[in-house]
């Protein structure tokens, strides 16, 4: 007997995305589907491949929904989401390392700058012989 060839519908389609953003393996999202992971690697490439972004992006529409009607908990979710993404940003750009002095050097810089700012500041400033 053979098998009819399989023939994805949008309900399907929407549980491949779905299970696939909860972190369901592919063998079981096949089994759930009652077809062989070859299968559903063939149909449902696309769902595989960007279920997880299109479900996180409804996901943030809808707490954006709700933080816009007044939902404290989704504004205080988005704001940290938010900040969590400026920090990650943050480490993408390369940030330059400090010029790295010897002992001796470091401490000739900090001589010449030690007291700016401050009121006995004159007093370290090198003295003039005439």
């Amino acid at each position: 007997m053979v098998m009819p060839a399989h023939k994805p519908t949008r309900k399907s389609r929407q549980a491949v995305e779905l299970m696939k953003a909860c972190g369901e393996p592919e063998v079981r999202i096949a089994a759930a589907l009652d077809i062989h992971l070859d299968t559903l690697r063939t149909h449902y490439a696309d769902e595989l491949l960007h279920g997880i972004g299109r479900k996180r992006r409804e996901i943030l529409y809808l707490l954006l929904q709700s933080a816009k009607d007044g939902n404290v908990s989704a504004q205080k979710a988005l704001a940290a989401m938010t900040g969590t993404a400026a920090a990650e940003a943050s480490f993408d750009s390369p940030q330059p390392s400090p010029e790295k002095l010897g002992k001796k050097e470091q401490a000739l810089r900090d001589a010449a700058v030690a007291g700016q700012g401050t009121e006995w500041g004159g007093d370290l400033e090198p003295q003039t012989v005439n």
